[in-house]
């Protein structure tokens, strides 16, 4: 009888023990599978760990240490070699204060876009061919007005949709809908789809913070969209049929958890707060990276196994269903990442010893 009792109080404290794991630390429980990493060879200085995109064995890395805003690296074999810089720093034609960059590869063009003041300045350009990412006069400017009091992500938040208009994450201060449609006329209209509904009774100027601190990742083909957001561990897959009908499926679902500073206007994580997401897609598959920790682990803390704490090794793979696919651990730890349209290896940055840039490659 003793034997069963000690056997029951280690069950619960197992059972206590697992729900203080996260959604994403459970799936990894039911596939992970461990990959190691080889370094690529660099022929120049990589200023950045933030790798954006990549394009035609082309590795497209946002800098935030030099005068140019991007860099694009060309894959050979086991090597990058570097090709140009984009988008200098600055308020001038060409210029921008805080560019972002997304893609439609299923339209073969990429963006450049920047929110400064009352408008979001936006270049075009066809990746076919890819030289003319290099001549700025086949860039097509586009101007969007940005109406008073609405606040945008300034993260990757902006995506086209099949019929031209474009979703962007944002909108009004004092409105619950969590995205945006703008439309081919350039106006900006506020869509259904809402806020998530979490724990803390707060007003949309809060929640907006929240759950605008995140981005969007398109499918390449139709109209399917991943968000996620930089604060909790929270995903979902967004299916437009069209502007008016809209099917959402979450599949990480650990909410942000945060409380309102004394201000009344600020949202705060709480010491259990998970810390965000980061993700890259391809028409198969949805890549998702948490940052480690929660919130009362990173206060104060120098490193995370070694690296900075928003260093990971952790990669999780879903289908466009929703559906939990497999894990990786890798053997190195890496920041940011971006995956072939094969599906067939991962490239992410690392630091080496003397804390320069690397680029890995993990084969799948």
């Amino acid at each position: 009888m003793k034997y069963y009792y000690i056997l029951f109080i280690f069950t619960c404290l197992s059972c206590s023990f697992n729900e203080k794991k996260s959604a994403l630390e459970k799936l990894k429980e039911v596939n992970n599978i461990e990959v190691n990493g080889s370094v690529l060879q660099n022929d120049s200085i990589i200023w950045s760990s933030q790798l954006v995109d990549l394009i035609d064995n082309r590795l497209i890395i946002q800098n935030f240490s030099t005068d140019y805003a991007f860099s694009v690296f060309h894959i050979e074999n086991d090597k990058v070699i570097k090709e140009n810089d984009l988008i200098q720093n600055g308020n001038g034609p060409y210029e921008m204060i805080y560019p972002v960059y997304f893609a439609d590869k299923a339209a073969q063009c990429i963006y450049f876009y920047d929110v400064n003041g009352v408008k979001i300045n936006m270049y075009k350009i066809d990746i076919y061919p890819f030289s003319n990412l290099y001549q700025k006069q086949n860039w097509h400017n586009i101007n969007i007005p940005s109406p008073k009091n609405y606040f945008w992500s300034t993260n990757g938040a902006f995506a086209t949709m099949r019929d031209s208009s474009c979703i962007l994450l944002g909108g009004s201060l004092f409105k619950t809908n969590m995205l945006s449609l703008v439309t081919p006329d350039k106006r900006i209209i506020d869509t259904d789809i809402i806020f998530p509904k979490d724990k803390c009774d707060a007003e949309p100027i809060i929640k907006r913070q929240v759950y605008n601190n995140g981005g969007i990742k398109k499918k390449a083909t139709g109209n399917q969209f991943l968000y996620y957001c930089l604060s909790g561990n929270y995903a979902e897959i967004i299916s437009f049929d069209d502007a008016n009908k809209v099917t959402r499926k979450v599949i990480v679902n650990d909410l942000p958890i945060y409380t309102i500073t004394k201000d009344g206007i600020n949202p705060i994580g709480t010491d259990t707060n998970l810390r965000g997401l980061k993700a890259y897609t391809t028409n198969n598959y949805i890549y998702i990276m948490p940052y480690p920790l929660r919130r009362k682990d990173f206060i104060g803390k120098d490193d995370y196994k070694g690296y900075p704490t928003y260093y990971n090794n952790e990669l999780y793979v879903f289908n466009w269903n929703g559906d939990f696919v497999k894990s990786y651990t890798f053997d190195k730890l890496i920041d940011t990442f971006v995956v072939p349209e094969d599906d067939s290896c991962i490239f992410g940055v690392t630091i080496d010893s003397n804390n320069d840039y690397r680029i890995i490659k993990f084969i799948l």
